[in-house]
């Protein structure tokens, strides 16, 4: 509490008394996120401040959608587009008091390579090479199988093939 006195002519006034609340200003946030994303995956920002208090506001900073206000500490942008492609930040506003500016988040979305075009020499004769192949360059390949097949190769082969390696193959 604050008490005001007030004196005129050497005589004091009736006191005036004030309470005078203070709060803390909350912590400079830092935004969390994936190190990209591919075209399509939900986008979802989080900040690591924790605020207690009541009208608790969290002010994200967008490069497509401006500035956007939440009570969540978490922020969905949607399905991932090259146009959410940029610098992000937030500030959290408790109590009426406004932390600092995170520093930038940036968000690089890349687009999702096309179905591919899969080949195979099937069917197959029992002890024969099966040969799988697909239409893409310039990517990193996984392909999975019958049997627990696993692959990294582009091209992969299975020689003298028999029942066990018959079924889907995926790349």
């Amino acid at each position: 509490l604050y008490t005001l006195t007030v004196f005129k002519d050497g005589c004091p006034s009736i006191p005036f008394t004030i309470p005078v609340r203070f709060f803390m200003i909350p912590a400079t946030p830092e935004i969390s996120g994936e190190d990209f994303y591919c075209s399509g995956q939900e986008i979802i920002l989080e900040n690591n401040v924790s605020v207690s208090g009541s009208d608790i506001q969290y002010i994200w900073n967008t490069p497509s959608l401006g500035q956007v206000m939440t009570d969540d500490p978490t922020i969905s942008l949607g399905l991932a587009s090259t146009t959410l492609n940029g610098s992000y930040t937030v500030s959290v506003e408790a109590n009426g008091c406004v932390s600092a500016l995170s520093p930038p988040f940036e968000v690089e979305v890349r687009p999702t390579p096309a179905k591919p075009l899969l080949r195979a020499n099937s069917p197959v004769c029992y002890g024969e090479t099966l040969f799988l192949e697909s239409d893409f360059e310039d990517v990193l390949y996984r392909w999975t199988g019958p049997d627990n097949f696993v692959s990294d190769l582009s091209m992969p082969q299975i020689s003298d093939v028999d029942k066990r390696h018959e079924g889907w193959y995926v790349l």
